[in-house]
């Protein structure tokens, strides 16, 4: 677990401040998990309801949970209960469900919108030209709070074609005046935040000594 504490500080000393740092931890064992949350990680992502309900209760109350995976109408209940956060609404019907099932317990659930900047058919997320419906829907839903975007960009090694997808969601997010926009992973995280990201999702750059 060494290795985790040393791509931590490695990390820390790349990334700006500001900038909050996701460990995603999909798969990951729970002592791997724990010992990132020791060396200064307070946020973590999960793309299964399942492996969220299993390692939660586990970790300390201090830590902030994102959903990053598709969520399906049917899981909201579960979601609104376990996450503090969802990342990847991209719908009006699913906007709607989460806000009925935050209704329930009295919470106010705070959200991004997932948006499919890279137009790819196998991927979640909303096009662009769709967005302006759903935000007038989401802002009449009054438990729910939209705090940003979420996005993954096409896994290419042409940098122009990085560039201008991370460029289109920063302008997305001055453009719905909206406060944090989460995109870069490990593989893209440097291009990410070169373009205004608030929130890099990492795994394999965290966890590299595990793979």
């Amino acid at each position: 677990m060494k290795r985790i504490k040393q791509n931590i500080d490695r990390l820390r000393s790349e990334i700006p401040a500001e900038i909050k740092i996701m460990a995603v931890t999909k798969g990951q064992p729970l002592e791997a998990i724990i010992t990132a949350i020791d060396n200064g990680i307070d946020l973590i992502g999960e793309n299964r309801i399942q492996e969220a309900r299993e390692k939660f209760p586990q970790l300390p109350k201090h830590i902030k949970k994102h959903l990053i995976g598709h969520l399906q109408k049917n899981k909201a209940k579960d979601a609104v209960a376990l996450f503090d956060l969802i990342e990847s609404v991209d719908s009006e019907k699913l906007a709607h469900e989460i806000d009925k099932q935050a209704r329930k317990i009295g919470k106010k659930m705070q959200i991004y919108i997932q948006v499919n900047i890279s137009r790819e058919h196998q991927k979640s997320g909303i096009l662009e030209e769709n967005l302006d419906n759903l935000i007038k829907v989401i802002n009449t839903l009054p438990n729910l709070e939209l705090k940003g975007f979420m996005a993954i960009a096409e896994d290419t090694p042409d940098e122009k074609k990085l560039e201008k997808q991370f460029a289109s969601m920063h302008r997305l997010k001055n453009k719905y005046n909206l406060p944090e926009l989460s995109i870069g992973m490990s593989q893209d995280y440097k291009e990410a935040i070169k373009h205004g990201s608030t929130e890099v999702r990492l795994g394999s750059v965290i966890f590299a000594s595990l793979l």
